[in-house]
């Protein structure tokens, strides 16, 4: 859509369907760890990278299946693992269905201190957007468009779907014309990514 450029690098550090949480769950096997960890891991890849690193959470960030009658207790516990996602260098944060459980989707751009992108999630009476379609990104003079695809949200009679074939066709001509890279990405199903 403009000259074409020199190619240009990047690093993407993706991270999804963490389904974690803040403490040490006490799990006898697997305690990968949680943000400590994923801060050490994304300063390592960003003193060894030889281009930008852009870091994109997908996603699922709280345990699968958390009762929705923890109220308050679940609302702060999202709110603070949005709050870690920023210290550790999350660029974008694309939700997941999960992440209703802890956060009405019509909240996350307002209470969400990570910037978000939905293309797929809509209002379910008027079809507008929830939330931005994408997010533009900047770095070391790179700039890159990211289109959010989140998966259908299930069993929430206020959220609409789109089809993501039909959220990246309706964003692509909104982007600016001057980026180096357009991402799409999310946590949409296998099927629907292809």
């Amino acid at each position: 859509r403009g000259p074409v450029q020199a190619t240009k690098n990047l690093t993407l550090a993706l991270v999804g369907e963490v389904r974690g949480e803040l403490e040490p769950c006490g799990c006898p096997t697997l305690p990968y760890g949680g943000f400590e960890r994923r801060h050490t891991q994304l300063d390592e890849l960003r003193a060894d990278a030889s281009a930008p690193v852009f870091h994109l959470d997908l996603g699922d960030m709280l345990v699968k299946g958390i009762a929705t009658n923890r109220g308050n207790e679940l609302k702060a516990r999202a709110q603070e693992m949005l709050r870690l996602s920023r210290v550790v260098g999350v660029d974008l944060w694309i939700p997941g269905p999960s992440d209703l459980v802890a956060l009405p989707a019509k909240k996350i751009p307002k209470e969400s201190p990570v910037a978000v992108a939905s293309a797929t999630w809509l209002h379910s009476q008027t079809g507008e957007l929830i939330m931005p379609p994408f997010g533009i990104l900047e770095r070391d003079g790179l700039r890159i468009g990211v289109i959010g695809l989140s998966a259908e949200p299930k069993g929430h009679a206020e959220l609409g779907y789109r089809d993501p074939l039909e959220a990246v066709t309706q964003t692509l001509p909104l982007l600016p014309n001057d980026l180096d890279w357009i991402v799409a990405a999310g946590n949409v199903s296998d099927g629907e990514a292809d």
